[in-house]
């Protein structure tokens, strides 16, 4: 069958290191299945192969991204998604990436990933009401978490919230 066929062509051509080949392959084979979740498991092996073989992050990253909307909750596409939006500084697309895998995530990890966004949107983007809000997602996860008061204090100063500022400023002298 056709199939067996792109099978054994698959193999081939990856024991003789035939990237672009093997490449063309998975995507032919992902346009043949009718499962997503395979379709995505099959663009992600061609991303990796321009990652690791042909030293093409660029079109890596088209491949990753078909991934994630065949299959939003594969978590292996989200990461190099992450490790890819960063090396570039593709800021925004990291953001959505990292909100992403925040979303299943358990508190302890939300807090750490909503601490990168929040850190991202002021100290890359310079959106001081979007890092706002990211900081204080992490700070409703941990109220005794000192990176978010501290955060939040300097951006309320800032954007000249000066309530916010005193009550924020407030709550992290208790915490020191």
């Amino acid at each position: 069958s056709r199939g067996d066929l792109l099978g054994l062509l698959e193999k081939i051509f990856e024991r003789e290191q035939r990237f672009k080949e093997l490449i063309e392959i998975l995507l032919a084979q992902a346009e043949r299945v009718g499962e997503n979740e395979v379709k995505a498991v099959l663009h992600e092996r061609a991303a990796a192969l321009h990652v690791n073989q042909l030293n093409d992050p660029q079109t890596a990253i088209g491949l990753l991204v078909t991934a994630r909307v065949l299959d939003p909750s594969r978590r292996s596409v989200l990461l190099t998604l992450e490790r890819l939006f960063t090396s570039f500084e593709r800021w925004e697309e990291l953001i959505d990436t990292l909100e992403r895998l925040a979303s299943p995530a358990d508190d302890a990890a939300r807090l750490e990933y909503y601490s990168r966004i929040g850190a991202l949107w002021d100290e890359k983007l310079g959106k001081l009401l979007e890092a706002v809000a990211s900081w204080e997602r992490a700070r409703g996860l941990d109220a005794s978490n000192l990176p978010a008061h501290e955060a939040l204090v300097s951006l309320y100063e800032r954007t000249g919230q000066d309530e916010l500022f005193v009550e924020r400023a407030a709550a992290l002298a208790e915490l020191v």
